[in-house]
């Protein structure tokens, strides 16, 4: 047989594009010569590895796609603020809820200078402070300090870093990021501390800042304008402390 014959008559036994009169003509003209399996085997090796091939091909564009689609839609479902996944913390991290906290109550009347707040690098105010320990799982969190200023109620909740409270975040985040006011301060060391504050329509007022990755919230509800700025400016000047 021809090798124009040959490839008719794969093209015959692999396709259905050829027109009916050409087909009975094939047909006929290879039922009188017929290939032999000799001939038919390189053919049909051919075509299967050619069909593995593509199989292949498309299994891996497909998990190509899906994985590098998977890392760009990661970024999506994470917090603003949340942790890097990666990170190695000696605690618990993530985003929890008041409630999950074990809180425990260190002593009460601690002056500004305890030791307490040199070991965890705990920013703090003019006064006398009752300070209580958070834990999960029996590692420590965070540290409440609260106060009574002028007047009002000061609550300062110092995380370690990558750990955050559910119900300020929450609030924060009804803001859209945006602060009502943020003031910013330098300590002695030009050390800059930027204080934000969170004021809805129903009075509920909550302060946030940061300090070497580790997030502060501080509750001072009624406080005037004046009374904010000399809080802020307070938690300033303790970050000389820690230089």
């Amino acid at each position: 047989m021809k090798p124009i014959e040959k490839k008719l008559n794969i093209v015959v036994q692999n396709g259905n594009n050829v027109s009916p009169r050409l087909l009975d003509a094939i047909k006929e003209r290879i039922s009188e010569n017929p290939l032999t399996k000799e001939e038919c085997k390189p053919a049909s090796v051919r075509r299967n590895t050619r069909f593995a091939l593509k199989t292949v091909l498309s299994a891996c564009s497909v998990f190509i796609v899906c994985f590098f689609t998977f890392f760009l839609c990661l970024p999506l479902f994470m917090r603003a603020n949340a942790p890097s996944p990666d990170g190695n913390y000696p605690y618990p991290s993530g985003v929890f809820s008041y409630e999950e906290f074990e809180i425990s109550k260190l002593s009460d009347d601690l002056a500004q200078i305890d030791a307490k707040r040199y070991e965890y690098e705990l920013l703090f105010i003019d006064g006398t402070c009752k300070m209580s320990e958070m834990t999960i799982e029996g590692s420590t969190t965070g540290h409440i300090s609260e106060y009574e200023k002028d007047g009002i109620n000061i609550i300062i909740t110092q995380m370690e870093e990558g750990v955050y409270i559910e119900e300020y975040e929450r609030f924060i985040g009804s803001f859209e990021g945006y602060p009502e006011i943020s003031f910013i301060y330098k300590n002695e060391n030009d050390y800059r501390l930027t204080v934000n504050v969170y004021l809805d329509d129903d009075g509920n007022l909550l302060l946030s800042t940061e300090f070497r990755a580790k997030i502060i919230y501080i509750q001072a509800d009624g406080a005037t304008m004046e009374q904010l700025a000399e809080i802020a400016r307070e938690l300033t000047d303790s970050t000389d402390r820690y230089f």
